[in-house]
């Protein structure tokens, strides 16, 4: 999350805007009225996880299998975007699912944005993906002309080599 945050900061200060960062755990439901909020994270991130549960996609868990998931409402009999057994962190990781996602949030009246993988790997390639206008552009391909004033949800994957997240790619995009 720490990498994550940084990649934010580089960006947010190259377009001089200001940043407030704050733990989850020191966030109330007032503090996201009315104002933009990004949330860095998913199964750590309580927030993350309660704006993304009623969306097309979502985290979830399978505790039966010991699986973390990003989910498709859209088909939900696929598992094709989960790890198994990749907690606890450090565990020989080759490959990540990430989801990030812009929405315009009803509950608190603002713009949400949650950029969050799976494990630690997910998250730091969706930073990238978002802060990287190359990367990004890419999922533009398949975008409406209007996307910019639209909820948007992508899905990434990312190989991870010697404990390194590699390029993210997209792997599913919805717009509304």
């Amino acid at each position: 999350d720490a990498q994550a945050f940084s990649r934010l900061e580089k960006l947010f200060e190259q377009k001089r805007k200001q940043l407030d960062l704050r733990g989850e755990r020191f966030v109330s439901l007032d503090d996201l009225r009315g104002r933009p909020t990004i949330f860095i994270g998913a199964f750590n991130n309580d927030w993350a996880l309660s704006f993304t549960g009623d969306l097309r996609f979502y985290f979830d868990t399978d505790e039966q299998r010991h699986a973390q998931i990003i989910r498709d409402r859209q088909r939900p009999s696929a598992g094709d975007w989960k790890l198994v057994d990749a907690w606890p962190p450090g565990k020989d990781i080759n490959k990540d699912y990430a989801l990030v996602t812009r929405v315009v949030n009803r509950t608190t009246e603002g713009t949400i944005v949650i950029l969050g993988g799976i494990s630690q790997y997910g998250t730091e390639a969706a930073a990238e993906f978002v802060t990287n206008p190359t990367y990004f552009a890419r999922a533009l391909k398949q975008a409406p002309p209007d996307w910019d004033r639209k909820n948007i949800q992508i899905v990434l994957s990312t190989r991870v080599l010697s404990g390194v997240s590699g390029p993210p790619t997209v792997v599913a995009a919805y717009f509304w």
